[in-house]
């Protein structure tokens, strides 16, 4: 897995599968907020880990996971996800954003066995293994 600029638009596959599917995670941004212990701070960005099959079918439900691994129990509609980094020069600010967290939080995430146990559970069992505790989640 490479850490490049473009990856944070457009993913990361994680897992390639024989029958030439794979698993894709990706970061948005969400209504949501929640206080993020690895961070230190709030944070609005969740990941999202979904299979897909050849021909990018969809062939699991979204995964919705904290950036401290917890699962995320709520609907795609619910968490509205934006993944759009913004165009680096129409929005410096959010573009700013994106290159912080591409260089200093993805790392982070790559090296936490926490988020990486969580990412293998869920490829595992296809589901979560721990939840976010009830009000965990602000919806600003």
């Amino acid at each position: 897995m490479t850490w490049d600029e473009d990856s944070l638009e457009h993913g990361y596959v994680l897992d390639r599968i024989a029958s030439g599917g794979w698993w894709h995670l990706h970061f948005g941004r969400s209504r949501w907020s929640y206080h993020c212990d690895m961070l230190g701070h709030q944070t609005k960005i969740l990941a999202v880990l979904q299979r897909f099959e050849a021909g990018a079918v969809s062939a699991s439900p979204p995964y919705f996971l904290t950036l401290d691994g917890e699962g995320v129990e709520l609907s795609a509609s619910e968490v509205s996800l934006d993944f759009c980094w913004g165009d680096r020069f129409a929005d410096t600010e959010l573009a700013d954003e994106a290159r912080n967290f591409q260089r200093e939080v993805v790392p982070l995430l790559h090296d936490s066995p926490t988020f990486q146990r969580s990412l293998a559970e869920v490829v595992a069992l296809q589901q979560h293994r721990q939840v976010v505790a009830p009000g965990t989640l602000r919806r600003d």
